[in-house]
């Protein structure tokens, strides 16, 4: 078998007029960080962001954000954290988060060009490190404003009706690709050789050594996690500019959950700000496809690093009576459509709409069908329905009509009627129904798509459950990520229903069997039934009276 190819990525080079420098924690243990200070005379308010991917590569583009803050008159510190490129300690995902960043804090604050004033920014694990060090209830912390980041990245959780989620399979890839030790990896990771845990140990072999953190995972999967919602939630409210992508596959559902808890409660209510944008994790937004490269270009991480600081910028600037403009409560972007804002999330004003499966049509109408029936499909355990994208990160860059998978035979397609007017969904959704199985466990993969007058279908959001199934019948309820989103006059809303969606979601061996070192998926017959009472429904939330056909959605 000749080699695997394995790519190394070091630290860059410190930008020209960052400072470096190594900032010490409690136990010694010394972390890298680059300052940037803004042209004039100081102290400055600072922005703090902590993050595993190189305070001064390409990846994270933050030597171009350090900027725009500097920009803005911030000083800038860019710290890798624990364990990762300069830094030193041991490379663990999540666990040391909370420590460093109150030390990395107090650390900041005692430094002469800092006037005392520091904010915290960052998308994903850098997100996830501005929650941590609130947590921590450091007093200098004045506000955050966390990106496609949540408190449960990767997790399962229980789902309605005593199911869970779907194992996301981008967790353990993360962590052998990034949380092995100081450096990140790529290698060729092929989704369709099996077992799938073949391939990382031959990776480990071929290193010469292990991730710690890949290991920990296996042995307890989700035990390394940062603090908690709950935790976060007994700390001192942080003022809070949250913003979740519609499309971002790795923190959609956590921050969801996340940011409802902090919306619902009494202390960080009031303080806490969400913003929602038509775009992925990658920060590819849907206004900007479809795109000509598969990767980023210079002209586009240019505009990528202005669109994600400007709304901070100017949150920090409202939040430290610096001239920032006051945030709406909830501003969000609808898909196909344009910005709306609203005093809360889910609009006040979207109304619940339900449409009812009928087996005999294949369509979706707010009217039950007068007689019972059911939809089935099999999966055949080889040939997985495929996710939207082979990189699950990029899932508007590699947007694709998705017209050809109702053809598959693992796949039930259902439509509405051509719309006689516009609709905007803005809000949550579910699936619902009751379920049999003739495997004892069976995942319900469902997604929405936008069917054009020409037949193109385009993803608008999904949802998925795992359930225990056993003999007989079951209800179910799969929880459909919240959109917002506008379909056009003479668009069809389509319903798909599966019971895999790979790579994005680990398969289900319907035994209880470990996926990670299966030959396999589960070769599963699932019926759900249609009719007039308890069958197959849609349930979503959509504004009244929809839009004007070219013009933006408004609330």
């Amino acid at each position: 078998m000749p080699a695997l190819p394995i790519t190394r990525v070091g630290p860059a080079p410190v930008p020209e007029g960052a400072v470096p420098v190594e900032v010490p924690m409690r136990d010694g243990v010394r972390l890298a960080a680059s300052v940037h200070l803004p042209d004039g005379d100081g102290p400055f308010p600072t922005v703090l962001v902590r993050l595993p991917y190189d305070k001064d590569g390409a990846m994270a583009y933050l030597p171009l954000v350090a900027r725009r803050f500097t920009a803005a008159g911030y000083a800038v510190v860019v710290q890798d954290v624990r364990g990762k490129f300069r830094s030193g300690g041991e490379t663990m995902f999540a666990v040391h988060e909370r420590d460093d960043g109150h030390d990395a804090l107090d650390w900041v604050v005692a430094q002469p060009w800092c006037d005392g004033d520091v904010v915290m920014w960052g998308d994903s694990y850098y997100g996830m490190t501005a929650l941590a060090a609130a947590a921590s209830g450091h007093p200098a912390l004045r506000a955050i404003a966390p990106r496609v980041t949540g408190t449960e990245i990767g997790r399962v959780f229980p789902t309605p009706g005593g199911a869970t989620s779907v194992e996301p399979t981008m967790r353990r890839a993360y962590l052998a690709f990034h949380m092995v030790d100081r450096a990140a990896y790529d290698w060729p990771l092929d989704w369709s050789a099996r077992p799938l845990a073949d391939q990382f140990e031959r990776f480990f072999d071929e290193l010469g050594h292990r991730s710690p953190s890949y290991d920990a995972d296996v042995r307890e999967p989700g035990s390394l996690r940062p603090p908690s919602v709950e935790e976060l939630l007994d700390a001192p409210p942080v003022p809070t500019l949250w913003t979740i992508a519609w499309y971002d596959n790795v923190a959609a559902a956590s921050s969801w959950r996340d940011v409802r808890r902090l919306l619902a409660d009494a202390r960080w209510g009031p303080v806490t700000w969400l913003r929602v944008e038509a775009s992925d994790h990658n920060n590819n937004r849907l206004a900007d496809a479809p795109f000509a490269v598969h990767d980023q270009t210079p002209a586009e991480v240019e505009r990528i690093a202005a669109g994600v600081t400007a709304p901070a910028i100017d949150f920090f600037g409202h939040c430290l009576r610096r001239g920032g403009e006051p945030p709406a409560k909830v501003a969000y972007e609808v898909c196909r459509g344009g910005w709306a804002t609203a005093a809360a999330w889910p609009p006040p004003e979207a109304r619940p709409l339900v449409l009812h499966a009928c087996a005999d049509t294949g369509g979706l109408a707010p009217v039950p069908p007068e007689s019972p029936g059911s939809v089935r499909w099999t999966s055949d355990g080889v040939d997985l329905v495929p996710s939207v994208a082979s990189r699950p990160f990029d899932v508007v860059r590699e947007l694709h009509d998705l017209a050809p998978v109702a053809k598959r035979p693992d796949v039930v397609t259902l439509d509405t009627e051509p719309l006689a007017a516009p609709l905007v969904l803005a809000g949550p959704a579910e699936v619902t129904g009751t379920v049999r199985s003739d495997q004892r466990s069976t995942d319900l993969f469902a997604r929405l798509l936008d069917v054009t007058p020409t037949g193109e279908a385009w993803p608008i959001t999904h949802g998925e459950v795992r359930l225990a199934v056993g003999a007989g019948e079951r209800g179910f309820t799969i929880p459909v990520l919240p959109t917002a989103y506008r379909l056009g006059r003479g668009h069809r809303l389509r319903l798909h229903l599966a019971s895999t969606d790979f790579p994005e979601f680990l398969f289900n061996t319907g035994d209880g069997s470990d996926a990670w070192h299966a030959e396999r998926a589960a070769v599963t017959t699932t019926t759900v039934s249609t009719g007039p009472a308890g069958g197959l429904a849609l349930r979503l939330s959509v504004l009244p009276g929809g839009t004007g056909e070219d013009g933006p959605a408004t609330s």
